[in-house]
């Protein structure tokens, strides 16, 4: 893990607002779906990289 438990526990929150965020957005019609998608795929990697699960370039190793 890239961070202290309780920092990383925050950024799962932020990113659950986030997602809801951006799944709303698209629904409204204001985001193309595979910008969603786009947008969520990233980001999520971003928190993964955090917790130690995900490595640029590499084969994922799990999922959040």
């Amino acid at each position: 893990m890239k961070t202290d438990p309780q920092t990383y526990k925050e950024i799962e929150r932020l990113f659950d607002e986030y997602v809801k965020e951006v799944e709303s957005l698209g629904e409204q019609g204001f985001l193309q779906k595979q910008t969603v998608v786009t947008y969520l795929t990233h980001s999520q990697n971003f928190v993964r990289w955090i917790k130690g699960d995900f490595e640029p370039g590499s084969k994922n190793r799990s999922k959040i």
